[in-house]
């Protein structure tokens, strides 16, 4: 996308989930003008999947590209014709959560805790706390014992009614029915 890229370093990127990804320069310090050029290709002199010039803050460089779980992906970075100097190459899944080297979808629970989910607007390496109210817990709770639900901040809470609270629980109408 931009033929005056010159002074090339290339990357070598796997796709730890299938979806999009966002590579961006931001945090490079080349000179004279703090310009970058990047772009993403399939294999090394392969097709050019993705590139950009000028996208990110500044002159800098961001992309976004569709990747496959498991692919490589070979990723250049270059400067705008003389410009030289570090790189810093952000690389990161969009709608995603990779946590223990597993991937997640934005809004699957963690297994291993129902009141916590993957939240990227929040963390895209940690679970994060599932909204207030979200169902856990057993789902067959009885009317004395109200389905379960998250308090907020990663905990299930126990719903149950107090001690004395009227409920229906069997089918005689002429019987007055508490909670205990």
């Amino acid at each position: 996308c931009q033929l005056n890229s010159n002074h090339d370093v290339w990357f070598k990127y796997t796709a730890t989930c299938t979806g999009p990804v966002l590579v961006k320069t931001a945090g490079s310090m080349c000179a004279p003008s703090n310009d970058t050029v990047l772009s993403v290709f399939d294999a090394c002199g392969g097709l050019e999947i993705a590139c950009d010039d000028d996208g990110g803050v500044g002159l800098l460089s961001a992309l976004t590209f569709n990747a496959m779980e498991g692919v490589m992906y070979f990723i250049r970075v270059a400067g705008y014709a003389d410009n030289v100097g570090d790189i810093s190459l952000t690389i990161q899944t969009i709608d995603d959560c990779v946590i223990d080297d597993v991937c997640y979808a934005e809004g699957t629970p963690n297994p291993a805790n129902p009141c916590e989910q993957c939240i990227p607007a929040l963390s895209t390496s940690d679970w994060s706390p599932a909204l207030k109210g979200t169902p856990c817990g057993d789902p067959t709770d009885t009317e004395c014992n109200s389905p379960d639900s998250c308090d907020g901040a990663g905990a299930c809470e126990v719903n149950f009614k107090p001690d004395g609270s009227a409920c229906t629980a069997d089918p005689f109408e002429c019987t007055l029915d508490f909670c205990l």
